[in-house]
């Protein structure tokens, strides 16, 4: 067992939904860059993380890889990606803030909660998009003072 994160997709992303994803996840990336996190399209790979028209793939490098995180424009449905609290995971949890930020039909659960890397997470979207969220996972109003 490990460290996961989960989605559950009522529908998957109509384009102009994805549109914007497409825009902001680079931004995503670059954060990452300049906090020393590298991502590559695999652990192993020379090749750099994409986002396009109707996917998102990345994973940490080496050692500090785990699982792809990978989802398409037309998933939907049960997801997970499994990441063992590498340094990535902060890519990841920006990212599923970003999925769940653009589209109300996308439902995050996490075995994570604040003080597991959604609060860094938090932060740096933040920083990337220069407001807080706009709407926080259940997951997280549940376990945090968040929500309280």
């Amino acid at each position: 067992m490990g460290y996961t994160h989960y989605i559950n997709a009522d529908r998957s992303f109509t384009r102009g939904e994805w549109s914007g994803i497409v825009q902001d996840v680079p931004k995503v990336f670059a954060y990452c860059e300049q906090h020393n996190i590298p991502l590559k399209w695999e652990y192993d790979s020379k090749r750099g993380p994409i986002v396009n028209g109707d996917t998102i793939r990345f994973n940490g490098v080496g050692e500090d890889g785990h699982e792809t995180f990978y989802y398409q424009r037309k998933m939907k449905g049960f997801w997970f990606c499994k990441t063992a609290r590498k340094p990535y995971d902060l890519a990841v949890c920006v990212v599923l803030l970003m999925l769940s930020q653009a589209a109300g039909f996308i439902h995050l659960s996490s075995d994570g909660g604040l003080e597991d890397g959604w609060d860094e997470a938090i932060k740096a979207y933040k920083e990337i998009f220069g407001h807080m969220p706009p709407m926080m996972p259940e997951f997280l109003m549940e376990t945090s003072e968040i929500g309280r």
